[in-house]
């Protein structure tokens, strides 16, 4: 062994030993660093309840929710249509408690029962806002609009705050993939010209963080919307696939010193075409997962050996030769698996966005069969109605501390037991 070998042996057992934060403790640094940032705004803007924002945070940030700025347009959109709904609320009836409680309950009953599909969360956002919204009247009808506004305004600061701790704490499968074509282009420049520096260690180090990260992510993003569940199995192969990426690159950068003087394309000629395939299916892959169709199939290149260069070699040179050649036949085959899991990801979207050719909703029974409504969203929106009555009742005729928290966090709670009919509460 070489002494230029000894650095990235090193390197291997760093990232062995490398801390890892769970998924627990990287949501809860996310959830307490968005609520911090929300306070610390509100507060130094002098707002009305800096409370209200934290809620919304609360709210909102939900493990498998707020990983993406389309999550965030959803719940700024939903906070709108909210806006507009309780102020025309507060509008008819300023004055009268009961009045205003039976205009909210087609509003509340027609937002739950749209929360299916892939703009669930926008309905579930204006659902909870809401109420948050008509609380308004009973209690301050000459301030109705001021509290509103503020509601609004700070609900939406929360949501901006939780998006973008979001997005920008912790990335996703397109830069891991982005981080391995860097890996790909340094391993074909080395083996072009013999330079044993390979891959720098900062790439290896994002390299190993992207693989851990992205594992995590995928199973909170299958619990956020349907469609992403449906195909949760080709995510997770597409995650071993990079994961033995990872494990293969590491070992040819630890063997790259044993071979530090022969150009490895002297032995091998096609390595350089090689990797530029493997660097251009890496492309595809992150063409095909945003949203691209098929631009080219995976190319065959084979690994030849040139016999006269290999017996030019000595004995320790020729195993390394060899085994760097079954390491990049390891590579070639997952970004093979890579690319075929791209691609049944890409077509399950597209076969998402075709309607299906048998939209009959679930059947009804007795006079409402006549109508066509979804058996189990009309459900959800009679008990989300009724949950906000039966708070009501509570708050008005037996006022137990909350006051008129019973108003809204039941029907909250509902809301959240709705929105994730996969989890048992």
């Amino acid at each position: 062994m070489t002494a230029a070998s000894i650095p990235h042996t090193g390197v291997a057992e760093h990232s062995r030993s490398r801390f890892v934060l769970s998924d627990k403790a990287k949501y809860s640094i996310k959830l307490g660093l968005a609520i911090a940032i929300t306070y610390g705004l509100a507060l130094r803007a002098n707002w009305m309840s800096p409370t209200w924002a934290a809620i919304a945070v609360a709210m909102i940030g939900q493990p498998g929710h707020g990983q993406s700025l389309y999550k965030g347009m959803l719940r700024a959109i939903g906070t709108l249509i909210a806006f507009f709904s309780g102020l025309f609320i507060l509008m008819l009836f300023p004055q009268d408690r009961w009045l205003t409680l039976v205009a909210t309950s087609p509003f509340l009953g027609y937002f739950t029962y749209k929360m299916k599909g892939q703009n669930s969360y926008l309905w579930f956002v204006a659902a909870f806002v809401t109420p948050m919204i008509v609380m308004a009247g009973p209690a301050q009808p000459g301030h109705a609009f001021e509290f509103a506004a503020y509601r609004t305004l700070e609900t939406l600061m929360g949501i901006g705050v939780w998006a973008l701790v979001s997005i920008f704490l912790w990335p996703a499968m397109d830069e891991l993939l982005a981080t391995q074509q860097k890996i790909l282009t340094a391993f074909r420049e080395s083996a072009t010209d013999g330079d044993s520096a390979g891959v720098p260690f900062a790439l290896q180090e994002q390299e190993a963080q992207l693989v851990k990260q992205v594992g995590s992510f995928i199973d909170l993003v299958s619990a956020e919307t349907y469609e992403v569940r449906g195909v949760r199995g080709a995510w997770h192969r597409l995650h071993a696939a990079s994961q033995s990426f990872l494990h293969v690159s590491s070992r040819i950068q630890s063997g790259m010193s044993d071979v530090e003087r022969i150009p490895l394309s002297s032995v091998l000629p096609a390595v350089p075409d090689f990797l530029a395939e493997l660097e251009a299916r890496l492309t595809e892959a992150r063409s095909l997962l945003g949203g691209a169709s098929q631009a080219r199939p995976c190319q065959d290149e084979a690994l030849e050996v040139d016999a006269d260069a290999f017996g030019a070699l000595g004995h320790f040179a020729r195993a390394g030769a060899v085994a760097g050649r079954a390491e990049l036949a390891a590579l070639d085959a997952h970004t093979r698996t890579i690319v075929e899991c791209a691609l049944e990801i890409r077509e399950d979207k597209r076969a998402a966005s075709t309607p299906s050719a048998d939209t009959t909703p679930a059947k009804l029974r007795g006079p409402l069969a006549l109508l066509p409504l979804d058996h189990d969203q009309l459900m959800g929106a009679i008990i989300a109605v009724a949950t906000m009555w039966g708070g009501t009742l509570i708050w008005i005729y037996v006022n137990p501390p909350g006051h008129v928290s019973w108003f809204q966090f039941p029907t909250n709670l509902v809301l959240v037991a709705l929105l994730n009919p996969q989890m048992r509460f």
